[in-house]
């Protein structure tokens, strides 16, 4: 097994023998694999290129008699251009992939609903000047790849969200002016909201939603980039 593959796993299924012609149309497409289960990209014959979605998004050319890696969970699908042979080999460590999964499971309204939240902001920044877009739409594309690949791939695809996605890809930097505008609305949003007198709930959700924002747009690297 390459670097980077556990030895503590076994194979419990494979897939078919596929070509070009043959993929189905699920392996091209952004999909990830269950927890606790690994995968064995093995190409047989020709090349393919196996892309994990991210972010960050990464390419890597999987030639003839060699594998790739495909984590737990991790967004990814190939790329057929050339004649080609491979087949998907599938492991898990004993009893892992069942309490992967109820962690998960117990995670997943979680994530979503840090996702849906930050989301809502990130919109929200696309009408009012002052609200900065792009940090709510990488923390809600981030616990989006957490809790729903459906949701993350449609966000990713996004006509007005997708490019900063892929702008923050390219340049993994938050540049300072967009960081203090952002810290600045996240501050003041719970106290407006608690002038307002929104219920206590709604308060509370906003302190935990933004928290975690906060946290996440302070720690990102300076730059030019998103």
């Amino acid at each position: 097994m390459s670097s980077g593959f556990p030895e503590n796993v076994t194979k419990y299924a494979a897939s078919a023998l596929f070509t070009e012609k043959t993929v189905p149309s699920k392996f091209t497409g952004s999909h990830s694999t269950k927890p606790g289960v690994w995968g064995k990209l093995l190409v047989k014959e020709g090349a393919l290129d196996y892309v994990v979605v991210g972010p960050p998004l990464t390419r890597e050319r999987i030639e003839a008699h060699s594998f790739a890696v495909i984590e737990p969970e991790v967004e990814h699908r190939v790329e057929v251009a050339d004649p080609v042979s491979f087949q998907v080999e599938f492991y898990r460590a004993q009893g892992e992939g069942k309490a992967a999964s109820q962690r998960n499971r117990a995670a997943r309204p979680l994530w979503l609903t840090l996702g849906t939240a930050s989301l809502g902001f990130g919109a929200a920044g696309t009408v009012l000047p002052l609200v900065p877009t792009t940090p709510f739409v990488l923390l809600s594309a981030y616990a989006f790849a957490q809790s729903s690949p459906r949701l993350h791939r449609w966000l990713a695809e996004h006509r007005k969200f997708g490019p900063l996605i892929s702008n923050w890809q390219r340049h993994r930097a938050i540049n300072r002016r967009t960081k203090t505008l952002a810290v600045a609305v996240m501050v003041l949003t719970p106290s407006i909201t608690w002038l307002v007198g929104a219920p206590v709930w709604v308060l509370a959700a906003q302190i935990v939603v933004l928290s975690g924002a906060m946290c996440f747009v302070v720690t990102r690297p300076e730059g030019d980039g998103a």
